[in-house]
């Protein structure tokens, strides 16, 4: 009989590599004899051709393979007794569907997959981890925006089994999550807190239960894909393998894994995921002294093995040529006819095209739908009182469509606790102003209730400024702002006003020469790190020098004030918060080097609505206080806040469009990109209203994620309201599709298209 061999599959060894590389070269250095073979289901997978292979078995790609067929024949390896090492995510799945538990299987169970499964992996419970905050990518878009904007846009799209996309805004998210959905065939998709720490690893080896090896990886260099290129491999702290010994075996674990996690600068470890096999740097654990692919086949086999002993516990990669394999050969080139029109290549852990094999892994699926979202304080973002508004007004209207609908009650509630609370905050140290920002949403209902709620006008041109004073504000109560606010351009622009903030020094050169042109005269501030077209950069030193000899000018002319506006919703209130304290620092040496005191600081807008009504305004005046005690007035210019969710888009289906099952897969409807020019810029939360039926009168239907595409009626590629959204099968053409959150710059920014 021919001695046993050692199967090792993953052999792709790109980017984003297998770890096929890494297992058959750490066996090599350990038994220099041993037969190893590299199994691939793709001819360009480069690992093939490593010295370390002695043998190949090229199999079928996934989409070809006979599930019972490939099972059968994988278990004749194994009874053979040669071992099999699954070095692939999704193979590992497979394997634990299909064949079970086998003696020379080293790969986990269906078990060890359940409680290992991401994002939670509740069989690692009690090591000292926490989990990151996380939440299901099919809830509604809304709920999602929410947490994203919580987390400051730094979270993680994944998958259930490998894969993961770095999300920095609400654009790159959709993007993201349609094209995870497509490669992998599922909407079981979640998103998951990033986390800032340095970033770390345990490689381990186990069979039937007993943890054989383990090895500690900090990484020191990555490729910006995020993957090792140099790192320190040590020995586990003893106290973590003790409890650790436990956990593999509760789980019944065999093979290799991975637990990755981050440790923040507290000392606290963040579990990010754990791996159901060996990790791509295994080798380069090998070369600093722990080779645990070793010391697992060493006790499978109870043989001995060549150890490496390095005194520096650490490794690197290098880029390295190696001869190819005629035995393997090299694919043909790809045909250029089709390269142009062919979609993103499935390459990296995955081997060609991994999706075929995604259909079958329905528990693996199941499993992670029933995972609970950990996701801190995500409210439900539909308060009682504005669906009942909306429930009203829709049943009520019968007029033409598209048609934007103002929820009166709802928007004065709005205005009206924004009062109330900054009375009271007034109380305490600094007196606190709203300045409504006019450019928002410049609508006669707004203007009015903003003027009756007792706030200022903040405005960004003449024109505003006119808009305003026609509305009984008196040049004392505005605010002027933005880098163009003389425009149109006169020689006599209003005068007295409260505040005046320059965007650069250029303007305040102009500025000061108009005489009485404002209480305040100030500068807007851009801090370092946070990227921004406006304001005045502080950390250049020259122009940072200008600046202090400006304010000097300001004596007996004007009081100072300092004006820092960066969208929270954009960068997050975490973010936006240590951007303010920057900007305290640096409006604490601006005050010391031009002596004059800044009197007025001005925190623009920018805030989502829900997020405004849980800003820690009595937090920041504290703050404000301890770093400049001669501010008397804080500012603060909500207009998206007050007025995104004030107004509705009521649109009516004109077409519905099927798939060959008869599914609904898009609709159109009569609004547009005209109507609503930020459709995709952030999330709007999505009813329906049957019309012409027995539910006619029924209230109006939240839609939740779905995969019906919502069309807009123009000619324009990029007129596409909705991503998808879970419409009823029932829906009928002339029903109502109804867009929330459809105020504010959708109402202002919205044009005149199509209509002849």
């Amino acid at each position: 009989m021919a001695p046993p061999k050692i199967f090792i599959s993953g052999m792709h060894s790109g980017q984003n590599p297998c770890s096929g590389v890494g297992i058959a070269r750490c066996l090599r250095a350990a038994f220099p004899n041993l037969t190893l073979v590299g199994v691939d289901h793709w001819q360009g997978s480069s690992g093939l051709h490593d010295k370390s292979i002695d043998e190949t078995l090229l199999l079928p790609q996934w989409k070809q393979i006979n599930d019972a067929q490939h099972g059968d024949h994988i278990l004749s390896i194994l009874n053979d007794d040669h071992l099999w090492i699954a070095a692939m995510d999704m193979e590992v799945h497979w394997l634990a569907e299909h064949l079970g538990a086998h003696s020379n299987l080293l790969a986990p169970g269906a078990k060890a997959l359940e409680l290992t499964a991401k994002p939670a992996v509740s069989g690692l419970d009690g090591l000292g981890f926490r989990v990151p905050d996380f939440i299901s990518a099919s809830l509604p878009d809304s709920d999602i925006h929410y947490f994203l904007r919580q987390h400051a846009w730094q979270c993680w799209l994944k998958s259930p089994y490998h894969d993961a996309k770095r999300i920095s805004s609400w654009i790159g998210f959709v993007k993201a999550r349609d094209a995870m959905a497509k490669s992998w065939r599922t909407s079981k998709l979640f998103l998951q807190r990033h986390i800032i720490g340095s970033e770390e690893t345990i490689a381990f080896a186990a069979y039937q239960g007993e943890l054989i090896a383990a090895a500690h990886m900090q990484k020191r260099q990555i490729t910006p894909e995020g993957k090792t290129w140099a790192a320190r491999v040590t020995a586990v702290e003893p106290d973590f393998l003790e409890g650790f010994k436990e956990a593999i075996r509760k789980l019944n674990y065999t093979g290799g894994g991975e637990v990755e996690f981050a440790r923040d600068p507290d000392g606290h470890k963040w579990l990010i995921e754990c791996n159901p096999r060996f990790p791509a740097w295994v080798y380069g654990g090998a070369l600093a002294g722990q080779n645990v692919v070793a010391k697992l086949i060493a006790h499978v086999w109870n043989m001995p093995f060549l150890e490496t002993v390095n005194p520096y516990p650490f490794f690197t990669r290098v880029v390295q040529d190696i001869p190819a394999k005629e035995s393997v050969g090299i694919p043909l080139p790809p045909d250029p006819a089709t390269m142009a029109w062919a979609s993103e290549g499935k390459k990296g852990k995955s081997g060609p095209d991994f999706s075929a094999l995604i259909p079958t892994l329905a528990s693996a699926q199941e499993q992670h739908s029933k995972t609970p979202d950990k996701s801190g304080d995500v409210p439900e973002h539909i308060d009682p009182s504005y669906f009942t508004e909306i429930s009203s007004l829709t049943e009520q209207y019968v007029g033409p469509t598209p048609a934007r609908i103002h929820l009166e009650q709802w928007a004065r509630g709005r205005f009206d606790r924004l009062a109330k609370r900054v009375k009271q905050a007034s109380l305490n140290t600094s007196r606190i102003q709203i300045g409504f920002s006019v450019k928002t949403c410049p609508t006669d209902d707004y203007l009015r209730k903003a003027k009756e709620s007792g706030f200022f006008a903040e405005c960004i041109s003449q024109m505003e400024v006119q808009r305003a004073l026609s509305f009984g504000f008196l040049p004392s109560q505005i605010i002027l702002n933005g880098p163009g606010k003389f425009w149109p351009l006169t020689d006599k622009p209003v005068t007295g006003l409260h505040a005046l903030y320059c965007d650069s020094p250029e303007e305040f050169d102009r500025v000061i020469a108009l005489p009485g042109i404002a209480k305040v005269i100030g500068f807007r501030m851009r801090v370092p790190k946070v990227h921004s077209r406006f304001g005045n950069p502080l950390d250049d030193p020259r122009r940072f020098s200008d600046l202090i000899h400006k304010m000097k000018k300001l004596q007996g002319r004007a009081e100072l004030g300092f004006h820092f506006h960066m969208p929270s919703w954009a960068i997050g209130l975490q973010t936006w918060m240590q951007a303010l304290d920057s900007l305290l620092i640096w409006c604490q040496i601006a005050e010391r080097l031009s002596g004059r005191p800044v009197k007025h600081l001005d925190l623009g807008g920018g805030f989502f609505p829900a997020d405004l009504e849980r800003l820690d305004i009595s937090g920041i005046q504290e703050s404000v206080r301890k770093a400049l005690p001669n501010v008397g007035t804080l500012y603060l210019e909500p207009g998206r806040s007050l007025t995104q969710d004030g107004e509705i888009l009521v649109s009516r289906i004109l077409d519905l469009r099927k798939t060959p099952d008869a599914s609904l897969h898009e609709i159109v409807v009569d609004a547009c990109i005209a109507e609503l020019p930020l459709a995709q810029a952030y999330s709007h939360r999505l009813f329906f209203k049957q019309i012409g039926s027995l539910e006619a009168n029924s209230p109006p239907v939240r839609l939740s994620k779905g995969e019906t595409r919502i069309l807009g009626r123009i000619c324009m590629e990029d007129d596409i309201l909705s991503d998808g959204v879970s419409l009823p099968e029932s829906a009928q053409i002339g029903d109502y599709v109804i867009f929330g959150d459809a105020g504010g710059y959708e109402r202002s920014m919205s044009y005149g298209f199509g209509r002849g």
